[in-house]
C-alpha cells in the first residue's frame, strides 16, 4: 500500500512538472518543499571561510542550548538529518555543517583525515561564539564527533553517536563487514557513481525496501554524489588506512555518551555498539532501534528522536 502510494505520488509530481516551468524536476520540487519548511522553522543556510576551509552550514539561531549535527558519508546534512531538523529544532539551537568535500564545503588544505574534519567543526564553533555544545554524529560523523571530543573535550557537553565504529574497530571487523556486504572495499558501497551503485547502497542501509524510479535515482546521484568524487575517495581511504592511528590516539571519554544502533545494521552491528559501550565505561549507554539498519534516524525517526531528546533533556 505504501509503495503504491509512493509510485502514484511520483507520477502525479512528474505530470505537474511537465505542465510547469522548464527545468522543473520532481526530486528538486520535493527538496525545495522541504527547504521551505526549514525556512519556516527559522533555519538559514550560510557559507563561511575558516582559514583554508570553506564551510556551508545550517543554523536555526534559536535561543536554546546548542546541538551540533555531524552527518554520515552521504549527501551532507540535509540528507542525514531530514527527519531531525524540525523536531530537534524545537528544543535546541541546531547547527548542521557539511563536512569538507560534501555539498559546497571544501578546502585548499589537502588533508583528508578525520582530524581535519574535527578541526573544521571546532573552527566553526569558535566562529559562532559557541563555547560548549551537545553533538549528534552518525556513521562517519560519529568518528568525527569522537575525534572532536579527543581534541577539545571541554567544548562538548553530551555526546550521541549513532551507527558508528568504536575506537577499537580493527581489521577483522572491517573484513567481516565487507563479507556481510559482499564487497572487497567499502568504496564499493559508499562511493556512488551511477544508479546501480545507488540502488546497492539503498538496499544495504535500509531495512525495508524503498522503491524509487530510475529518473529519481539518477537525479539524486547527480546532486549528491558526483561533486568532489575524487576527494571522497581520499576521505574514505583515510578512514580505512588510518584505523591503527585512530586506535592508538584514542581514550575513553569523560562525557556522558549515548550510542544508538540499528537492530540489523550490516555495516556496524549492535555487537560493535556493545563493545563501544564497554570501552567507554559507565558514562555510556546503548540503545537499539528495532527493524532498522544503518539509517535508523531516517527509517524510524520518531523512536530515534525520542531517544535523543530523553538523553539530552533528562
Amino acid at each position: 500500500m505504501q509503495v503504491h502510494f509512493l509510485k502514484l505520488s511520483l507520477v502525479l509530481i512528474s505530470v505537474l512538472c511537465m505542465m510547469g516551468a522548464d527545468g522543473c524536476h520532481p526530486v528538486d520540487l520535493y527538496k525545495n518543499r522541504y527547504l521551505d519548511k526549514m525556512a519556516a522553522a527559522n533555519y538559514v543556510q550560510k557559507t563561511v571561510v575558516l582559514g583554508p576551509d570553506t564551510v556551508t552550514y545550517w543554523d536555526n539561531h534559536a535561543q536554546k542550548p546548542p546541538l551540533l549535527l555531524a552527518h554520515g558519508f552521504g549527501g551532507g546534512g540535509t540528507w542525514s538529518w531530514t527527519k531531525q531538523f524540525l523536531e530537534l529544532g524545537q528544543h535546541f539551537r541546531v547547527i548542521s555543517a557539511d563536512f569538507l568535500w560534501f555539498h559546497d564545503s571544501h578546502s585548499t588544505r589537502r588533508d583528508f583525515s578525520i582530524k581535519h574534519q574535527a578541526e573544521m567543526l571546532s573552527a566553526l564553533l569558535k566562529h559562532l561564539d559557541i563555547e560548549k555544545t551537545n553533538i549528534l554524529g552518525t556513521s562517519y560523523g560519529g568518528l568525527v564527533a569522537y575525534q572532536l571530543a579527543m581534541l577539545e573535550p571541554e567544548r562538548l557537553d553530551r555526546i550521541i553517536i549513532a551507527a558508528s565504529p568504536g575506537p577499537d574497530y580493527n581489521t577483522r571487523d572491517y573484513e567481516a563487514m565487507c563479507e556481510r556486504l559482499g564487497i572487497q572495499h567499502l568504496g564499493e558501497l559508499l562511493l556512488v557513481e551511477d544508479t546501480d551503485d545507488f540502488e546497492f547502497l539503498m538496499n544495504n542501509i535500509y531495512y525495508k525496501d524503498r522503491w524509487m524510479p530510475d529518473w529519481a535515482q539518477r537525479r539524486l546521484v547527480e546532486t549528491h554524489y558526483t561533486k568532489f568524487h575524487p576527494e571522497r575517495v581520499q576521505l574514505l581511504d583515510a578512514v580505512i588506512n588510518q584505523r591503527a592511528e585512530l586506535v592508538k590516539a584514542s581514550a575513553p571519554l569523560k562525557h556522558d555518551v549515548l550510542l544508538i544502533y540499528g537492530e540489523y545494521d550490516l555495516l556496524f552491528p549492535v555487537s560493535l555498539g556493545q563493545r563501544y559501550k564497554d570501552y567507554l565505561g559507565s558514562n555510556a549507554s546503548l540503545k537499539v532501534v528495532e527493524n532498522t539498519r544503518h539509517v535508523a534516524q531516517i527509517e524510524r525517526p520518531d523512536i530515534f528522536n525520542q531517544m535523543v531528546l530523553e538523553f539530552l533533556i533528562p
